[in-house]
């Protein structure tokens, strides 16, 4: 049987694949899919472990959130992503952070890989008008998440 807070957390993997599919469809995680994100991570980590559990993930969400608004500001990622990764980093232990960041850095390198391979083998340029192309990154934030909390 799935504990409240397993139940929780499969809530948090499926929101966070309906932002995947955002962010592919339209290049944009809406704000609202990640505010719900990070309720039901908040709730995960709450009932996992108590305040003091929500507490130290709570202090990992902060930290992402800073290092991802500095990103953003440099226009390295988007808000959307920012948001989205720091409101899931509610149900992941400080910890495990490098461990998060390990599995979504690689997963976002498939990413990179399989989008450029396909531009390439459709004969699109990978730099149009001086700018490259974008990557949807919800998609590595959702599937590094989802490993990192199942393994």
């Amino acid at each position: 049987m799935i504990s409240a807070a397993g139940l929780a957390l499969y809530l948090c993997i499926a929101l966070c694949v309906a932002a995947a599919v955002c962010d592919i469809r339209f290049r944009r995680i809406p704000n609202a899919l990640c505010a719900a994100i990070a309720l039901s991570a908040i709730a995960s980590s709450y009932l996992a472990g108590g305040l003091t559990l929500l507490g130290l993930c709570a202090l990992h969400a902060l930290a992402v959130l800073l290092v991802g608004m500095g990103l953003f500001a440099g226009g390295l990622i988007g808000a959307g992503d920012a948001k989205m990764y720091s409101s899931l980093a509610f149900a992941v232990l400080p910890s495990q952070a490098l461990q998060l960041l390990g599995w979504i850095s690689a997963a976002g390198l498939v990413v990179l890989a399989a989008m450029a391979i396909a531009k390439r083998l459709k004969g699109v340029p990978l730099r149009e008008m001086g700018k490259s192309f974008t990557v949807p990154f919800a998609v590595p934030i959702a599937a590094g998440f989802a490993i990192t909390v199942l393994s």
